[in-house]
C-alpha cells in the first residue's frame, strides 16, 4: 500500500516538473529577443520572420497595402518603418561616427538607438502605435545623463499624418541632417 502511495507521489512530482520545464519555456527563439540588445545589421531586418504584437509572422513584405486586414496593415506600416529607418539614419553611422543602431520593440512602439560615445550622445529613433501614442519622434540625449534626464524632442510626426509606406522618415531625416547638425555632433 506505501509502495502505491509512493509511486503515485514520485509520478506527480516527476509530471509537475515536466510540465513546469517543457509549458515555461518561450516559445520563440530567445535569438530573437537577445538582438535588441547587440548592434543590429539589416540583415537582421530583412528577409527575418518578424514576430508582431498580433503574433503574425511576415516571411517577407507584401507588395502593396490593398487587400490586407487591419492587422496586416499594422504589420506592414512596422517593417516599412524599420526599413525606412535604417536606410535614411545611415548617415549617422557613415558620415558622424555614431554606432551601429541597438534595436527594442515593445507591444505598440519600435526604437531605434544610435550612440556615440566620443561626444556622449545619443539618438533615439521611434515609432509608437497605440492610439495613445502621438507616433514618430527623433530625440536627442546624453549618454552619461539618459537614466536621469529626458531626451530632447527634435521632430515629430503625429501618426495620424503618417501613411502605411512611412515615406516621411526621408524627409525628416534630411531635415534632422540639416537643421539639427551641431547637435548631432554634439556642439549644440
Amino acid at each position: 500500500m506505501w509502495y502505491a502511495l509512493l509511486s503515485l507521489a514520485i509520478v506527480t512530482i516527476v509530471t509537475a516538473i515536466s510540465y513546469y520545464v517543457n509549458f515555461r519555456k518561450p516559445k520563440t527563439n530567445p535569438e530573437f529577443f537577445n538582438k535588441s540588445t547587440r548592434p543590429i545589421r539589416r540583415d537582421d531586418l530583412i528577409g527575418y520572420n518578424w514576430i508582431s504584437p498580433s503574433k503574425a509572422i511576415w516571411p517577407k513584405k507584401p507588395a502593396s497595402a490593398e487587400g490586407l486586414s487591419p492587422t496586416e496593415k499594422f504589420d506592414l506600416k512596422r517593417i516599412n518603418f524599420r526599413d525606412e529607418v535604417l536606410q535614411h539614419f545611415q548617415f549617422l553611422v557613415s558620415d558622424l561616427g555614431y554606432e551601429e543602431p541597438l534595436y527594442s520593440a515593445l507591444q505598440y512602439s519600435d526604437t531605434f538607438r544610435y550612440c556615440n560615445k566620443k561626444i556622449d550622445r545619443y539618438v533615439e529613433v521611434s515609432n509608437a502605435y497605440h492610439p495613445n501614442d502621438y507616433g514618430f519622434e527623433i530625440a536627442v540625449g546624453a549618454i552619461s545623463t539618459s537614466q536621469a534626464e529626458s531626451p530632447k524632442l527634435l521632430l515629430y510626426k503625429l501618426k495620424e499624418e503618417q501613411n502605411i509606406s512611412q515615406d516621411y522618415i526621408m524627409d525628416l531625416a534630411r531635415k534632422l541632417r540639416v537643421d539639427f547638425n551641431l547637435v548631432l555632433l554634439g556642439l549644440d
